[in-house]
């Protein structure tokens, strides 16, 4: 069976090699003492019967990119955020299985938007990761 704990660890690994990204988390925290910074939420799951006796299930994360969005320069932030997107999405493609823990995985998607209920304003790009592996049930 698949250990849930041991793909995020090993996403939150390849996450924390990107150039920008101060701090990476396995998690959401309550709060980030560094920014720029990714954390990783678990999103649920589907499955389907495959033509043997396993099933084949996508695990949903979601990576989050945080940014300050200051004040003063808004266009930095909206630069930064499509640096770390596509060198995020580059970096998790030089480990298809993640360390082992699943048979593949894709970015399916994601969302950019701005995050002001706050006390740091946010810049903010959400990217949907699916981790397929095939389970004996």
């Amino acid at each position: 069976m698949t250990d849930l704990n041991i793909m995020a660890t090993k996403i939150k690994d390849i996450i924390v090699t990107v150039e920008g990204i101060a701090a990476a988390y396995d998690h959401e925290p309550q709060s980030m003492t560094q920014l720029p910074a990714a954390t990783l939420y678990f999103d649920g799951f589907s499955q389907s019967d495959s033509a043997t006796r396993r099933k084949s299930v996508n695990w949903r994360w979601v990576i989050r990119l945080y940014i300050p969005l200051n004040s003063s320069d808004v266009t930095k932030p909206q630069m930064d955020i499509r640096y770390l997107l596509v060198n995020t999405i580059k970096q998790l493609r030089t480990d298809p299985s993640l360390g082992g823990s699943c048979l593949y995985h894709t970015v399916s998607d994601g969302d950019v938007f701005v995050n002001l209920d706050q006390p740091t304003a946010m810049m903010l790009a959400e990217l949907s990761l699916l981790a397929t592996t095939e389970e004996d049930f």
